[in-house]
């Protein structure tokens, strides 16, 4: 997609292999690559809740926490196989060398564009694969054609954002304390246990925060004559991100119930099979949000 600069042909190359190749490394992994203290904390964590019935259903509603189990309460037997496991494994894992599989050419594709910055790779929409284009002429675009719109978007200070990250911190706390309080100590045995999954995930994903703010990017919508920047605002890890993840869950749920929602365009297109021949008089129509 650039307009000024060359791309040089070997990068094209590279870009064609598409996002989801996998590069391999020039030696296989050693064994200081595998979480082996995370795997014996999990294990004995399973192993104390092992004896415990629940009736909830599965849920993605989760954050970990860095809570362990008292080792007296893991039997020494246990402990033993966990470790004997641990040490059998490391006696596997020996480096050796890795075949390549990128040509040559495309390693040197690679390194070039790790290490420039003039160029942008990025993703295209409706999953078209990585496209290239000048890095002024992205920022350019971001702010031509999204950012720079008062009708939808408003340039904070960095005070006013700081201000409104705190307010929504005060709006979720407020509605965690109002749907899902906690229980007195008495009556914490009796509680329901989705309210308290619910209540744990919302307060854990709030206090877990690294980087309040959402960011935003753009995808390159090249099906489209002109090719358009489509804008992305990710929360993945925010301030809104535990509570969206939270709303997606309850949503999933309403809709499997709701008689006109689809699941998929291949749902569309066999119920539409299954009315028969139209009248005439009937118009099938879309739509899309603009902002």
């Amino acid at each position: 997609l650039c307009t000024v600069e060359t791309v040089p042909p070997v990068v094209k190359s590279l870009l064609g292999l598409g996002l989801n190749f996998c590069i391999r490394p020039g030696r296989t992994s050693a064994i200081t690559a595998v979480d082996l203290s995370r795997f014996e904390r999990d294990a004995f964590i399973r192993h104390y809740f092992g004896n415990d019935k629940t009736d909830l259903p599965p849920t993605k509603l989760h954050v970990g926490s860095t809570w362990s189990p008292d080792l007296k309460k893991i039997p020494k037997p246990f402990q033993d196989q966990v470790r004997q496991f641990q040490m059998s494994v490391g006696n596997l894992f020996t480096s050796r060398q890795c075949e390549a599989n990128l040509l040559p050419r495309q390693r040197i594709a690679l390194d070039f564009l790790s290490e420039q910055t003039k160029f942008i790779v990025f993703k295209t929409d409706k999953n078209l694969g990585p496209a290239i284009i000048e890095r002024d002429m992205y920022i350019h675009r971001a702010l031509a054609d999204h950012l720079s719109d008062a009708t939808t978007y408003r340039q904070l200070t960095s005070a006013e954002a700081e201000g409104r990250i705190r307010a929504i911190a005060l709006i979720i706390k407020a509605f965690l304390k109002r749907f899902f309080p906690a229980p007195p100590p008495e009556e914490a045995d009796r509680e329901p246990d989705l309210v308290k999954v619910h209540r744990v995930f919302l307060t854990r994903s709030l206090n877990t925060i690294k980087d309040p703010f959402s960011y935003f990017y753009l995808l390159a919508k090249i099906h489209k004559t002109p090719w358009a920047m489509r804008p992305i605002v990710s929360c993945s890890g925010s301030i809104l991100h535990g509570l969206g993840c939270w709303v997606d869950d309850r949503l999933q749920i309403i809709c499997r119930h709701l008689p006109h929602a689809l699941r998929s365009s291949t749902d569309l297109i066999t119920a539409l099979a299954a009315l028969g021949p139209l009248p005439a008089t009937v118009t099938m129509f879309t739509c899309d949000a603009v902002s």
